[in-house]
């Protein structure tokens, strides 16, 4: 059983062919076509004109800019990452499942079984959520992934903690 999730950002589409594409969406998002997919062990997002490619997986990852999540309950990471003239935020935070809304609306969700989600929910023209329930670890993991455009080179950050960060569903 996996006990992490793995996020990378890769330079152009990954092969694909590994992972079980359970349903795939596309909307436009920050001002671009954007393709969600929720996949069989977890999300694939792109937007070929930005140059964005995300992966989140349970399955370990080979890429140099994968960071790796552990799935537990109060763990909070922000990963930051410069994509061309693009800037993305990822706030992570693992919550009790129980705080996970089954019904509410979102632009993708699969159900895997009776408490196993995958969803993503566009809620601004720039920030988009994300959750996946894991029932085996009593566990809502949720991101927010923010986009700004930038000008300047940033360095890629994370940072690590254990607060109370509020990510919206």
């Amino acid at each position: 059983m996996h006990q992490e999730l793995h996020l990378a950002y890769f330079d152009s589409r990954p092969d694909l062919s590994m992972f079980d594409v359970k349903q795939t969406v596309e909307k436009v998002f920050f001002d671009v076509a954007f393709t969600f997919r929720v996949i069989g062990d977890s999300h694939y997002i792109e937007a070929p004109e930005i140059g964005v490619y995300e992966l989140l997986s349970c399955k370990p990852i080979p890429n140099e800019t994968t960071t790796t999540v552990e799935l537990t309950t109060g763990e909070t990471e922000h990963i930051a990452r410069d994509v061309g003239d693009v800037h993305v935020g990822v706030d992570v935070i693992g919550k009790p499942l129980s705080v996970f809304a089954k019904d509410d609306d979102y632009d993708v969700k699969h159900q895997f079984g009776s408490d196993a989600f995958t969803t993503i929910k566009c809620v601004t023209e720039s920030t988009y959520n994300t959750c996946h329930t894991y029932p085996e670890y009593n566990l809502a993991l949720y991101t927010e992934n923010t986009f700004t455009h930038t000008d300047t080179d940033t360095d890629n950050q994370r940072t690590h903690s254990e607060n109370n960060l509020t990510v919206q569903p």
